[in-house]
C-alpha cells in the first residue's frame, strides 16, 4: 500500500536553507516539498534554490493549515530566542513536528537527534495529549464510529438517494472547521441546503446569533428535506467517518467553521475559552447539544463548553450520549 508523502516546509533564507531544500527535493519519494516560509531576519536577496515562498514565519499557522504541512525543518543560524520560542509553540500547539540543528529545551515536547534526507537534525516531537484516559475515549470513539456505520449503512443509503431526488447537487456537504490544535479538517454532512447557496453574504443581515455563530431560524437556503435531516440530527451522520479518522470525537465542543475564527484557530474577542477547547478534539455531540442546541446563544455555549472540558471524564462522555437520543427526537432547538 503506498503511504502519503509528507507535506514539508523549510524556514530559513540564507545558503544553509538552500543546501537543506536541495536534499529534501532529492528526497522527493519520501517528501512532498512544498516550500519555503522567511523568518524575520530573511535577508533582501534570495538564493535561486528559496522558492517557492509560502509566507512569513509570523504567519505559520495560516501557513500550516493552507498546505497541510507535516513537518517544518528550521535552517536558519540568526533566529532570536523568542522568534524560536514563538515558531515551537505554533508547532507544538497545531501538533507539527520540527527539525532544526538549534539547542532546545521543552517540556512541552520531546528532542532526539534523527537522521533525516541524510542529514542529522535535532527533531523536537509534540508530546501526545492522550492520557490514559483519553486512549480509553479515543477506543471508545472508534468503535461507537465503527459500529454506527456499520448499523447505519442502509440509513446513509436511503438519504443520499432522497438528496439526490430531491435537489441538484452533491450527497455531501463539505467544509473547514477547526479542530485539535487549531488545526483545520474537511467536516462532513448530508447536504442540507441547495447547492450553491452555502455562502453566507446573502444572508449575513438575518444572523440571528452573536459571537461566533451563525444561524437562522428560517433560512431559506435549506431544502424540505434539509429542514427534516436538521430537525432530527440525521444531517450529522457523515461525521462519523470525521470519529473514525481521528478529527473528531463523539462527544465533545461542537467544531466551528474556519472562517469564524482566526487563522489559527483562536479568537482575539474570546482567548480564554478560543485556547480551551483547543484542547481536545469536537464532536458530533456534546453539553450544547442536550441542553437547547440553536435555542443557546453564543455566549451560553461558551459556558458550556467550558463546563465540559474544565469537568471531563468518561462518566460525562456516558451520560451525555445517554441524553443525546431523547433531544434529538424532540427536535427542540434545531435548525
Amino acid at each position: 500500500m503506498l503511504c502519503r508523502r509528507e507535506r514539508v516546509a523549510v524556514i530559513g533564507a540564507g545558503p544553509e536553507a538552500a543546501s537543506v531544500i536541495d536534499r529534501i527535493r532529492a528526497a522527493g519519494a519520501v517528501a512532498d516539498f512544498r516550500g519555503v516560509i522567511l523568518p524575520a531576519c530573511a535577508p533582501g536577496e534570495l538564493p535561486v534554490t528559496i522558492t517557492p515562498v509560502l509566507g512569513q514565519a509570523s504567519e505559520l499557522a495560516q501557513v500550516v493549515n493552507r498546505e497541510r504541512l507535516d513537518r517544518i525543518v528550521i535552517a536558519s543560524d540568526d533566529l532570536t530566542s523568542q522568534e524560536f520560542e514563538r515558531y515551537m509553540h505554533t508547532a507544538s500547539t497545531m501538533g507539527i513536528v520540527v527539525n532544526c540543528t538549534l539547542n532546545t529545551r521543552d517540556d512541552r515536547n520531546k528532542v532526539e537527534l534523527k537522521l533525516l534526507y541524510d542529514l542529522p537534525f535535532m527533531e523536537v516531537r509534540p508530546l501526545p495529549y492522550m492520557g490514559a484516559a483519553d486512549a480509553v475515549k479515543r477506543v471508545m470513539d472508534i468503535f461507537v464510529s465503527l459500529t454506527c456505520l456499520v448499523l447505519l449503512l442502509p440509513v446513509f443509503g436511503v438519504i443520499a438517494a432522497l438528496i439526490k431526488l430531491t435537489s441538484k447537487g452533491p450527497v455531501f456537504y463539505r467544509s473547514r472547521r477547526v479542530g485539535r490544535g487549531g488545526r483545520h479538517f474537511t467536516f462532513l454532512k448530508f447536504r442540507s441546503m441547495y447547492s450553491g447557496t452555502e455562502a453566507r453574504e446573502t444572508v449575513a443581515c438575518f444572523n440571528e446569533k452573536n459571537g461566533h455563530l451563525f444561524k437562522i431560524r428560517n433560512d431559506p437556503r435549506i431544502t424540505p428535506l434539509g429542514r427534516f435531516l436538521r430537525r432530527y440530527s440525521l444531517d450529522e451522520l457523515p461525521q462519523l467517518i470525521n470519529v473514525l479518522t481521528g478529527q473528531m470525537s463523539i462527544v465533545g465542543p461542537r467544531p466551528l467553521p474556519a472562517e469564524d475564527l482566526d487563522g489559527d484557530g483562536q479568537s482575539r474577542d474570546f482567548e480564554v475559552w478560543a485556547h480551551t477547547r483547543s484542547r481536545v478534539l469536537p464532536g458530533i455531540t456534546g453539553l450544547w447539544q442536550i441542553r437547547g442546541r440553536s435555542d443557546l446563544d453564543f455566549h451560553q455555549m461558551v459556558q458550556l463548553d467550558m463546563q465540559y472540558i474544565e469537568n471531563w471524564s468518561l462518566g460525562l462522555d456516558m451520560l451525555i450520549l445517554l441524553k443525546t437520543p431523547a433531544s434529538v427526537l424532540v427536535g427542540k432547538g434545531a435548525y
